[in-house]
């Protein structure tokens, strides 16, 4: 079974090597007409440093009134020096009326209170008032936009439509981040006209009404099925973890058989698999390139095969998910559940990462993997019990 494995593993990595599409950088300078909107190396602060970056265009950040925070308020005089760095107190050196507070790193984690002082002094003379916190949001290909949350590093991805309307995949994760989606999308002119869940876990079948109650959110006809069958054990998963969703729009799937999410925008492919849970449906948007994996393609996170009660060959069924995702022409942005961005290269490379790490599960042997030297407790112990299955 073994050498059946490793032949399935190299014809993946083969055609996975045979594509080389256009670059991320490449494709997206082109889009900006030569200016250069590509964020510094690094942008992502938690992803490992061997790994090679995503290079993002721009970081959206806007206040409630849809106002760039970023990089604004510097080309203006009268803000000079107001950029505050991710995780700092938002404070800003303004006049009174209206004032928009820059961030370096998108919202800073006290970003609900803004200290106003009046012109040329150092004491404040307003004290603290409320400022709807919105989420730091990359735009990975034109139209295509990525927030992720605190919890996981758990990634919600936002489709830009017709008139405004938006496919919205895996909301996630808290009740507020939730809250700061819907606050977000609203402030940028999009409005949730269809939503996609890659999987029937409970941190990809969450919803908020201030996203829309009445949208009709898809899933594959096995993901809905399980999650209908499994949604106790989802609703402890979640109250653990997340409390306070709206249970009444918590795991509320549609079926979906066919090929695309049907919707009024860029066409939106279902790549339908069993790896990691039964009917994971990965998305790709051929027109940008971007292709949602789900759990699955992770920088952070080793492949977390999602043991089925009956499951005959856990390793099998993980290889193939990865074959059908390996099999898309034109991927130019992978973008896991779990992890940050990454360009073709990169997803080339996580895919090969993927199939070593079974390889050498399966086969026995000590595994090497970079994502498991930072590993979480909880993600050592997946890693010890996949290892249990492998001989």
């Amino acid at each position: 079974m073994i050498k059946g494995a490793r032949r399935a593993a190299a014809a993946v990595a083969a055609r996975l090597h045979d594509r080389e599409p256009l670059g991320l950088g490449q494709h997206q300078r082109g889009q900006r007409g030569g200016r250069d909107h590509l964020l510094p190396a690094g942008v992502h602060q938690h992803q490992q440093s061997h790994l090679p970056h995503l290079r993002l265009p721009r970081r959206l950040c806007p206040n409630a009134r849809g106002k760039q925070l970023g990089d604004a308020a510097v080309r203006n005089p009268l803000y000079a020096g107001v950029n505050i760095p991710a995780g700092g107190t938002a404070h800003s050196l303004l006049s009174y009326g209206n004032a928009e507070v820059s961030t370096s790193g998108g919202k800073p984690t006290t970003a609900s209170l803004i200290k106003v002082y009046p012109p040329n002094q150092t004491a404040s003379a307003l004290g603290f008032f409320s400022l709807p916190v919105l989420p730091a949001v990359d735009e990975v290909a034109p139209g295509v936009f990525v927030a992720t949350a605190e919890l996981y590093v758990t990634t919600t991805t936002v489709v830009a439509g017709a008139d405004g309307g938006c496919l919205v995949i895996d909301p996630a994760v808290t009740v507020a981040e939730l809250d700061e989606l819907a606050s977000w999308l609203s402030a940028t002119g999009l409005r949730p006209v269809a939503g996609w869940s890659t999987h029937p876990h409970w941190d990809h079948v969450l919803w908020s009404g201030s996203l829309g109650g009445d949208v009709v959110r898809y899933a594959t006809p096995r993901a809905v099925e399980v999650a209908a069958r499994e949604l106790p054990g989802l609703v402890s998963g979640m109250e653990e973890a997340a409390p306070g969703h709206d249970l009444a729009l918590f795991g509320r799937l549609a079926p979906l058989d066919e090929a695309e999410i049907p919707w009024r925008g860029p066409r939106a492919t279902v790549l339908a698999h069993d790896a990691h849970a039964p009917g994971h449906g990965a998305v790709f948007l051929p027109d940008s390139g971007v292709l949602v994996a789900g759990d699955m393609c992770s920088d952070t996170e080793i492949p977390l095969l999602g043991l089925e009660p009956a499951e005959t060959d856990p390793f099998g069924r993980y290889r193939h998910g990865l074959g059908v995702l390996a099999d898309v022409p034109g991927v130019r942005v992978v973008v896991p559940g779990h992890g940050h961005a990454g360009d073709a290269a990169e997803f080339r490379r996580r895919v090969a990462a993927d199939l070593g790490y079974l390889d050498a599960v399966q086969a026995g042997r000590d595994v090497t993997d970079d994502r498991l030297a930072a590993a979480a407790p909880w993600l050592l112990a997946e890693h010890d019990r996949q290892r249990a299955l492998g001989y």
